[in-house]
């Protein structure tokens, strides 16, 4: 599940408008020039590292009722699966026959996925508030680093041809990082919604003449058995 956890969180993460990338060429001719690996500085935090790890126990009920869900949609489906795969193989096979194998494998899995995705959603919302959480206190971090060494541009490494160990300082950024921001919590507090979502709202909002939208509430974990 930390694969999941990871990639759920890193999701939310963007470039800051502030990182100046320009191409190899120009650099060589400025000097102060850094190169910072966004990601790899947050998710070697450890705040990212602790909340991963707290997201664990805190939404174990939510995560094992996602897991039990997926399993059973899976068992639902092989039978189904099998027999149209079988069907398939019939010399003359009846067209209308498969399709409607097919369409009632793909009404299944739809439905299941959104059981699935439904029983995600506490931990997938605590995923995304650490990676925005994080992702604020970045900025400063790397600012601080950059003034320390004098660093006028910092540069994503997609954007280098090559580049030595010295210039790069993820590292630093991320031990910054430590300092200012060791941990953060992995409940949301009350009303708040992942970047995406308040996107896709206003959206809705602006698609609707500026009319008002309920925003969904966010999860929270369930109980912990006792």
């Amino acid at each position: 599940m930390k694969t999941i956890y990871k990639a759920a969180a890193l999701a939310v993460l963007a470039m800051p408008a502030s990182i100046a990338i320009v191409s190899p060429a120009a650099a060589q001719a400025v000097s102060g020039v850094a190169v910072l690996d966004v990601e790899k500085a947050i998710v070697n935090s450890n705040a990212f590292i602790g909340a991963m790890k707290l997201i664990e126990t805190t939404y174990k009920p939510n995560i094992d009722q996602a897991n039990a869900k997926a399993s059973e949609i899976n068992a639902k489906l092989k039978p189904l699966q099998d027999a149209f795969a079988a069907a398939r193989k019939v010399p003359n096979a009846n067209a209308t026959t498969l399709a409607t194998q097919q369409a009632a494998i793909q009404k299944v899995a739809q439905e299941g996925q959104q059981q699935v995705d439904q029983l995600r959603q506490p931990f997938e919302f605590a995923n995304a508030y650490v990676g925005e959480e994080i992702f604020k206190k970045l900025e400063p971090a790397r600012d601080k680093v950059m003034a320390a060494r004098k660093i006028t541009i910092a540069l994503v490494p997609q954007a280098t041809i090559k580049f030595a160990d010295s210039v790069d300082i993820t590292k630093a950024v991320t031990d910054q990082l430590n300092a200012d921001f060791p941990a953060v919590g992995v409940v949301p507090p009350a009303g708040w919604l992942p970047a995406q979502v308040r996107a896709q709202l206003a959206e809705q909002q602006r698609q609707q003449g500026g009319q008002p939208q309920a925003a969904p509430q966010p999860p929270q974990p369930e109980p912990k058995p006792r």
